[in-house]
């Protein structure tokens, strides 16, 4: 009797747990190779261009306000800007396309050493706009510090020849996020007499910590560093 008890409770908490998995509605997620189909065309439409260029139109018209309001000052500050480096100053949009959106570190260290990245044009003109009226430009990227000659040759060959620092992440660096290090080095930057007014980058990783003035998020559907 005891058995026949225990079958029939456990075959009534089946049929109770089959009915709540079948009340829930498990929508089927988007397919992944249309999901790379939409993301070509966001970048081949001028889709993505639009976005870069309105987000730095207004980047662009803060940075001058604030060189106006810092000219007027009796004793005028140091102003700088802060931008990251991967799909906010040059891009590996091709390469990533040509190795179908892989986010194998492997493919994504080839990547940087080969150091081909192109400038993104919208934020070369800030970056010369910056340097046009001394304001000063900080690189801060997620790198780690084995990659900086590969970095520093890309950037040049890209056209950012004048810096005032680049920092990439140490080697030794385990944190699973991005933001301690990169608010640090924000903060660091402050240390060092500098009023951040802008700071760009394609995370919220790139911009979350505070120490700016103004924070810009460019598109990236591509990947998401933490």
């Amino acid at each position: 009797m005891m058995q026949k008890k225990q079958f029939m409770i456990s075959s009534l908490l089946a049929i109770v747990c089959v009915a709540w998995i079948n009340s829930k509605s498990f929508a089927e997620p988007a397919n992944l190779a249309s999901h790379k189909v939409e993301i070509k065309q966001y970048y081949t439409s001028g889709a993505y261009d639009n976005d870069l260029k309105s987000i730095t139109q207004q980047a662009e018209k803060d940075l001058t306000q604030a060189v106006q309001a810092n000219e007027l000052l009796e004793q005028p500050e140091k102003l700088a800007i802060v931008l990251d480096v991967d799909e906010t100053s040059v891009s590996n949009y091709k390469r990533m396309v040509r190795r179908d959106f892989s986010t194998s570190h492997k493919f994504i260290d080839q990547d940087v050493l080969a150091a081909e990245a192109l400038a993104i044009k919208p934020i070369y003109d800030l970056y010369k706009h910056a340097l046009a009226h001394k304001v000063a430009v900080f690189f801060i990227t997620g790198r780690p510090e084995s990659f900086r000659v590969a970095t520093e040759t890309n950037l040049v060959k890209s056209g950012y020849v004048h810096w005032k620092g680049l920092y990439l992440k140490p080697n030794s660096y385990n944190n699973a996020s991005n933001i301690p290090f990169k608010s640090a080095t924000r903060a660091r930057i402050e240390r060092q007499g500098y009023k951040i007014v802008a700071n760009l980058g394609d995370q919220r990783s790139d911009l979350t910590g505070g120490h700016a003035l103004h924070s810009y998020k460019l598109p990236n559907v591509c990947y998401f560093v933490a």
